[in-house]
């Protein structure tokens, strides 16, 4: 071939033969050319030049083309590479489209291959240069910059594809067991139609005639196991995904993670028929939607999503997503908008600056709980007819235009408890037409209506069934409004500080049940059927009585009640109607355990405390049961979990920024060793994942290789460790593996797993 210089690259130190030539110590019959990796540099500047010396690779079964520095002008036809084949460009290697033209840049196999499934072409890497796919023309017609499909084993790393006109700068199509790693995605040229505005920088899609013309036969084949990860999205109109899907037909083990999205018109992310698919660590500052999932089982950790003209996260078409961690800011509409029977769960996520809501959720399963929601212009949290349970609890939401948290037209079976509900400009909860629901344990603290409000949808809709129990309500016009609703009960509530009513029940109510609260304001309560309305305020004080101070209703003693009361600016442990001062421990009031202090509830304490054979976890005076983080006390790190120490647990905690190893309820700083969590095994170092580490960890009788803190099963390389190189496959050094291994482009010959 021309233009094609052909280096043979030895493995280190090895003598073989090659063709009739001995070479002493090795066998003639055992030895072949073909087991040395083969370099060839591209030695001219035009297309047909480095496709020679991809053609020469296929002959020897595969190797290196090396392309120089320097701008090299493809045809009209694409670039083809085969099976066990790396194509390395120089840093300053640009390679472009032909002048005029749209085609293809680079595809791998020839257009008459027929094989299906992912057995076309293996092994091949593509990485460094640029690829540019600008080519002087203004035509919105287009094609892809890379085309893979029917493959298995594709890697694209450390390059920069730009400029595509009207398709992808990436696509996968039927591949299986992909990698795309440090690739700048950057620039779509093509007309910006309708039909244009769903093209992914990097698409995954199946092979059909429709949608993958280049790779018959057309069999329906998905991707699966494809990693995209530390790569830059901008000026493009969506950044990863699928817009095409078939019934049926899911992609597999997707992960896309630690990824960059800047000036994405579109979507960012875009699953659509994805199975077991991974979206985290990425972070977007523009885009009209930043992940869109339907008809997918995705998990979504610590995104960061800035300004979007619609939402964070759109999900629909009864998808099953989880959705843990990190922001979401500024979007136009809602947060997290989830319709079409989803399952969703939010958990732990900051929502702020939301024109519409915070969560909204309409004939789906919806799970928010322990997220921080703010400064939303309508509800923070909005529920419509969900077709599962609804469970809302351990929110703080603050600053909300309408309702802190609002639920209506038909709610089942919904769980409103222990949220965290100030300045809502309406109401703090509203519910209308609730079936079965429970509302309990919240604070809601200034609204300028009502601190919650259960009423009828319609005429036809009535509230039934609805417990309100153990809330705090103060700062509001009214505390408590029923209306229009049958088989309420309203119980344990405190309500403070409202300037009309403190509980309000409308005539148009059935079989209310008013008992056991404590409230400032009018008790308006006009349903003829209320029962058990009794002791809802209880008439009594503090009395110092010859040096002993007992709580008294008038000259009696109330020896039935152990509880709180508030006396001279302080709350006081009550026991059996006594004042005791020698009293350090949990006091359960209101639907909360407060930390008494030497018989005073110490609000400023950030400890624990043993009781009732448990150590629970107080902090601002009471205990925090939505906490899961780590608490110092006496010297050491305990880990607390639903309120209290974790003896049990032997876990990963994220705190302050570290993910911390938890053995036995506590931080073992001294532990060096692997621990399995969410499906990794982690390096514990120090007492913590080592995020930064590339060593060899020894464990359960094996040799790991750790790489970013964790075990690296994919890991097919050579580590060096204490003075010897060593070979890793499948996660650990193969102490059998006896042959040659490529590293860095040069092949070295392994014995028993050592180099």
């Amino acid at each position: 071939m021309k233009n094609c210089k052909k280096i043979l690259s030895l493995s280190m130190a090895a003598m073989i033969t090659i063709g009739s030539i001995y070479v002493s110590g090795v066998d003639v019959q055992t030895v072949h050319a073909a087991e040395s990796v083969q370099t060839f540099v591209v030695a001219g500047k035009s297309g047909d030049d480095i496709q020679n010396c991809l053609y020469e690779a296929r002959y020897y079964g595969g190797g290196i083309v090396k392309v120089p520095a320097g701008t090299y002008e493809l045809g009209t036809e694409p670039l083809h590479i085969y099976s066990n084949t790396t194509l390395s460009l120089d840093d300053k290697a640009v390679i472009k489209r032909a002048s005029g033209k749209s085609s293809i840049m680079l595809m791998n196999g020839d257009w008459s291959d027929s094989e299906g499934g992912y057995s076309r072409n293996n092994n091949i890497i593509i990485e460094g240069g640029t690829w540019d796919g600008s080519n002087g023309s203004n035509s919105a017609e287009g094609n892809n910059n890379l085309y893979f499909g029917h493959a298995t084993g594709i890697v694209v790393r450390d390059t920069v594809l730009k400029n595509c006109y009207g398709e992808h700068l990436l696509e996968l199509t039927g591949v299986k067991g992909a990698t795309v790693s440090n690739v700048v995605f950057d620039g779509y040229i093509g007309e910006n139609s309708d039909e244009n505005t769903y093209k992914e920088a990097l698409q995954i899609d199946y092979i059909s005639e429709a949608t993958s013309g280049a790779f018959a036969p057309y069999d329906d084949t998905a991707c699966d196991s494809v990693t995209i990860s530390n790569c830059t999205f901008k000026n493009y109109s969506c950044g990863i995904g699928s817009h095409s899907f078939k019934g049926g037909v899911y992609h597999k083990n997707i992960e896309i993670e630690n990824n960059t999205f800047q000036n994405i018109s579109n979507i960012a992310i875009d699953a659509q028929n994805y199975s077991s698919a991974k979206i985290n660590n990425n972070s977007c500052d523009k885009s009209v939607t930043f992940a869109v999932v339907g008809n997918s089982d995705v998990t979504a950790n610590n995104n960061n999503c800035g300004i979007t003209s619609k939402y964070g996260f759109y999900i629909e078409k009864a998808a099953t997503v989880d959705i843990f961690g990190g922001n979401i800011k500024g979007a136009k509409k809602s947060g997290i908008y989830v319709e079409n029977k989803s399952n969703v769960a939010v958990d732990s996520v900051n929502i702020n600056e939301c024109v519409e809501n915070g969560i909204f959720s309409k004939e789906s399963t919806i799970k928010a709980i322990d997220n921080n929601i703010s400064s939303i212009t309508y509800n923070g949290i909005y529920i419509q007819n969900p077709v599962g349970a609804a469970d809302i609890s351990g929110n703080t939401i603050s600053k909300t235009g309408y309702a802190g948290v609002r639920i209506d037209d038909g709610i089942n079976n919904t769980a409103v408890k222990s949220n965290n509900i100030k300045n809502s400009e309406t109401y703090g909860i509203v519910a209308f037409g609730v079936n079965n629901s429970v509302i309990q344990d919240n604070t809601v603290d200034s609204c300028k209506d009502y601190g919650i409000y259960i009423r009828e949808a319609s005429s036809l809709s009535r509230s039934k069934t609805a417990k309100i129990n153990n809330n705090s309500v103060k700062n509001a016009p009214s505390g408590i409004v029923v209306r229009n609703t049958d088989n309420a009960i309203v119980s344990g509530n405190v309500i403070s500080d409202v300037d009309n009513y403190g509980l309000f029940i409308n005539e148009n109510c059935t079989k209310t049940t008013v008992t056991n609260n404590k409230y400032t304001g009018d008790f308006g309560v006009y349903d003829k059927t209320t029962i058990n309305n009794s002791n809802n305020t209880i008439n009594a004080e503090l009395k110092n009585i010859n040096g002993q101070w007992k709580y008294m209703n008038g000259n009696k003693v109330l020896a039935s009640y152990t509880g709180l009361t508030y006396y001279n600016g302080s709350w006081w442990y009550i026991d059996k109607g006594y004042l005791r001062f020698n009293y350090t421990g949990l006091c359960k009031y209101n639907g909360s355990w407060w930390y008494v202090r030497n018989s005073k509830v110490d609000f400023n304490s950030t400890t624990l405390v043993k009781y009732n054979g448990s150590w629970w976890y107080v902090h601002g005076g009471k205990v925090d049961f939505s906490s899961n983080t780590l608490v110092k006390y006496n010297g050491s790190w305990w880990y607390v979990h639903g309120g209290k120490v974790d003896f049990s647990s032997t876990t990963l905690v994220k705190y302050n920024g570290l993910w911390w190893y938890v053995h036995g309820g506590k931080v073992d700083f001294s532990s060096r060793t692997l621990v399995k969590y969410n499906g990794s095994w982690w390096y514990i170092h120090g007492g913590c994942v080592d995020f930064s580490s590339k060593t060899l960890v020894y464990y359960n009788g094996t040799w790991w290789y750790v790489y970013g803190g964790k075990v690296n099963f994919g890991s097919k390389t050579l580590v060096y460790y204490n003075g010897t190189w060593w070979y890793v496959h499948g996660g650990c050094v193969d102490f059998k593996y006896t042959g040659y291994v490529v590293y860095n482009g040069t092949r070295y010959h392994v014995t028993n797993g050592k180099l």
